[in-house]
């Protein structure tokens, strides 16, 4: 009976050591937006070890009132010691202009959270002229062909990401019921 329950004990442990996965923010673009407008920018999160597993960044601002931000994409698979880049938006209210810090962590199930600086330049609202709005209509439309193709070449790649297999607490497991097994029959 002690050796069953030994055995249930060290399967659970080794079930449990398989399954927990650790991320890490690597990089936040720079951050620039106007008062009362939205900027993009892009976070990559990195797989640091466990089998991979589905995350997405999150957003603190301490006591910032007025930025806020948020990941459209939602989670996203990355596989052991993979990474992702997700595409992010912040909104700045009615704040003054001037440098601001927020944390930038990462949730995924099991895995601890993980947390890096980044940083956001508000600046004031620039006046805009004729020649500037026709100017960044252009290069909007150009930009829109681009971002196309990158989501395009991106919606490919997800589509190829390898199936999840188990990790190496599978065949410790079977392994231990072997032995056990093998033992009561004696």
């Amino acid at each position: 009976m002690k050796e069953i329950v030994l055995i249930t004990l060290l399967l659970l442990l080794a079930g449990q050591a398989s399954a927990n996965s650790y991320f890490k923010v690597v990089d936040v673009s720079p951050i620039k937006v106007a008062q009362n407008t939205e900027a993009n920018f892009t976070v990559i999160i990195r797989s640091e070890g466990g089998s991979g597993a589905f995350a997405e960044p999150v957003f603190k601002f301490n006591a910032t009132k007025g930025l806020s931000a948020e990941a459209p994409g939602g989670l996203k698979h990355i596989v052991a010691t993979g990474s992702r880049i997700y595409n992010c938006t912040i909104k700045a209210g009615n704040i003054a202009s001037g440098n601001y810090s927020f944390q930038v962590g990462v949730y995924a199930q099991d895995a601890p959270y993980s947390w890096r600086t980044a940083y956001a330049i508000v600046e004031a609202p620039k006046k805009v002229t004729n020649t500037q709005l026709n100017a960044s209509v252009s290069n909007a439309s150009m930009n829109n062909s681009v971002t196309f193709q990158a989501n395009k070449s991106e919606s490919r790649a997800n589509k190829s990401s390898p199936a999840k297999t188990p990790g190496p607490g599978v065949l410790i497991a079977i392994a231990i019921l072997f032995l056990a097994s093998r033992r009561t029959q004696h």
